[in-house]
């Protein structure tokens, strides 16, 4: 449920008629439990409608997503999104793999954004520019495939700032012809027809 104060609901009023559908609210993650001090802190770090306006214009700015309200790492998200996986693997599972233990996404708004990370240098205090890890990009497609029923990255692997216990950078992404998302772990000379390996950046990730 959302804050019943007229701010909130103002706030996300105006930031959803900007991003549309490319806006994910709290109360649609049902089953997720935010409380009363989340959705507050939610609203109040939402980007100013100006600012939205501006990433909007920008069709390299990927949806503005919550994240859980606890931190989760890669384990738990796929084990609260089964249906948004693919089913084979599971190799990030073994002990070995520490980062799918270790690393996680955690609350506030994630926003991803392609582009030159050169461009990314500048930032703020509630504005941090950097490769987000394969927890919180699992999270993010994940959320936006269950809810929107759309792959965000369709035809391709992104590449996070996570490593697997071979030294190799993981991966996830959507594959054509097949329903969930994939996480692989490929060398980085490897290339496959069809399949770009492509960097996003947090573009806004707001943290306690």
């Amino acid at each position: 449920m959302l804050l019943r104060t007229h701010n909130a609901t103002q706030n996300y009023e105006q930031a959803s008629f900007i991003l549309g559908r490319n806006l994910i609210l709290p109360n649609e993650l049902a089953g997720f439990g935010y409380n009363e001090e989340q959705l507050r802190f939610l609203s109040k770090t939402l980007p100013a409608p100006a600012k939205l306006g501006k990433m909007s214009k920008c069709n390299v700015v990927y949806p503005f997503i919550p994240g859980p309200p606890h931190p989760m790492s890669l384990l738990e998200v796929c084990d609260k999104l089964p249906k948004c996986f693919n089913s084979s693997g599971g190799w990030f599972a073994k002990s070995k793999e520490r980062f799918s233990r270790e690393e996680k996404v955690g609350p506030g708004w994630i926003a991803l954004r392609a582009e030159c990370r050169s461009q990314q240098r500048r930032s703020s205090s509630t504005s941090v520019a950097k490769i987000p890890n394969a927890a919180e990009i699992a999270w993010y497609a994940g959320i936006y495939l269950s809810l929107r029923r759309v792959h965000l990255f369709r035809g391709a692997m992104v590449i996070s700032s996570s490593c697997a216990s071979s030294s190799a950078s993981v991966s996830i992404g959507h594959h054509a012809g097949t329903t969930g998302l994939h996480i692989r772990c490929y060398p980085a000379d490897v290339s496959f027809s069809g399949i770009n390996f492509v960097h996003v950046f947090k573009r806004s990730f707001f943290e306690r």
